[in-house]
């Protein structure tokens, strides 16, 4: 019973200085699906230069077409969020962006402690303005 009461100790400081130390992690990251977004709209396509919504209105992208990664994540139904300033015409369009999550460099990782972190941050698309609506609608 002696050499268990010594082993079970040993094993407690080996673990704790472990801990400690940064050598052995109990702790892991547990993605949530969060919406990063407070006013969304629905997109209907997405063509080069311009972003069609659901709603009918029509985007026009100040800066030509989106850069390739955003061309990939929007899709039909994916969500943006418009902006803008009362009394100007440009605004800057947001999406939710996947984050990636380092597991990190311990040498030893047992799982057993989960901390959520975000799964989407809200990062700029690009600046843009509405179509002007054709005369005669």
């Amino acid at each position: 019973m002696k050499v268990f009461a010594i082993t079970t100790l040993c094993v407690i400081a080996l673990a704790t200085f472990g801990v400690r130390s940064g050598a052995v992690r109990i702790r892991y990251a547990r993605m949530t699906d969060n919406n990063a977004l407070s006013n969304s709209v629905k997109i209907d396509r997405v063509e080069p230069g311009r972003i069609l919504l659901v709603d009918g209105r029509e985007i026009l992208l100040d800066d030509g077409p989106l850069d390739e990664r955003w061309v990939r994540l929007l899709k039909p139904g994916s969500e943006i969020e418009i902006d803008g300033s009362e009394g100007y015409d440009d605004f800057l369009l947001w999406g939710n962006e996947p984050r990636f999550i380092c597991g990190g460099t311990a040498m030893f990782r047992i799982p057993l402690i989960p901390h959520d972190v975000d799964g989407n941050r809200r990062s700029i698309i690009a600046a843009g303005h509405f179509a002007e609506e054709p005369e005669g609608e």
